[in-house]
């Protein structure tokens, strides 16, 4: 899957090898614990987050950078340190 992003295109495609992914549950004040899982993906370059109900299911796949402006306004979303 491709997207276009201000006249850019972005290859989407990211294949999670469960071999070797290692999903950790969210932590936060928000009681988000139960339902998201996130992991960094090797190179340690993506962050992927999918539903804890749902391991089979679809995840999401953001940038490093992508991730941490993400979490730059609620820090205390998910923390993998």
């Amino acid at each position: 899957m491709t997207t276009q992003r201000s006249g850019k295109v972005t290859d989407l495609s990211v294949a999670i090898d469960p071999a070797t992914t290692t999903w950790v549950p969210g932590r936060s004040q928000e009681g988000l614990d139960d339902r998201l899982e996130v992991a960094v993906l090797e190179p340690g370059d993506r962050v992927a987050v999918r539903d804890a109900g749902n391991p089979a299911g679809p995840a999401l796949v953001f940038s490093s950078a992508e991730w941490q402006s993400l979490l730059s306004g609620r820090p205390s979303l998910v923390d993998l340190r």
